[in-house]
């Protein structure tokens, strides 16, 4: 007889669970957000952008003019090998390595303090996008906000990208990208 109310209570629990599952599945709230766009279509994300391109060309326009005084110094040492004692010209040969060497240093340090500075400013707009997000969660009481790289189809109706962006330019319009020396 246990045997019996037990398998009854069970095969009634199961019951109970799928007919209750699809009504608490009803009143979840759900939208959906195009992060990407937002990393790249904001006025932050626009204005990163163009400090790291900036800042870019000024790093470039200045390794064009060390390389160009790397070529001098070559050239002049070409020049003056002849006249030179073997030991002045490793002497100069040396030299010269250590400015080629240094120069390298400077591009991978500029180029590393660039990154950097690019993926602090990045991380200020995620963090903000997720803030924006949070907040009007709880303004329009969603349940849960996912990406759009997460959905394979869903009602248009479910996007709250513009919304998001709107606030998000208003809140966040510029990040400046902070550049070490």
């Amino acid at each position: 007889m246990h045997k019996r109310f037990f398998t009854r209570l069970v095969l009634l629990s199961a019951f109970l669970v799928f007919v209750a599952a699809p009504a608490a599945y009803a009143q979840i709230s759900i939208a959906v957000v195009d992060i990407e766009a937002l990393m790249s279509d904001s006025t932050a994300a626009k204005s990163i952008k163009q400090q790291v391109e900036t800042n870019r060309k000024k790093f470039e326009t200045e390794m064009e003019g060390l390389e160009k005084q790397l070529r001098d110094s070559l050239e002049k040492l070409k020049a003056e090998s002849k006249d030179l004692s073997k030991e002045d010209l490793e002497k100069k040969a040396q030299e010269f390595e250590e400015k080629r060497f240094e120069a390298r240093k400077t591009l991978k340090s500029r180029i590393a303090s660039l990154n950097k500075g690019s993926a602090e400013a990045m991380n200020t707009l995620t963090s903000s996008i997720f803030k924006v997000c949070a907040k009007l969660a709880d303004e329009k009481k969603y349940d849960l906000i996912i990406t759009r790289n997460n959905v394979i189809v869903g009602a248009k109706s479910l996007d709250i990208t513009p919304e998001v962006m709107k606030r998000l330019n208003d809140t966040l319009p510029d990040v400046k990208v902070t550049i070490g020396k």
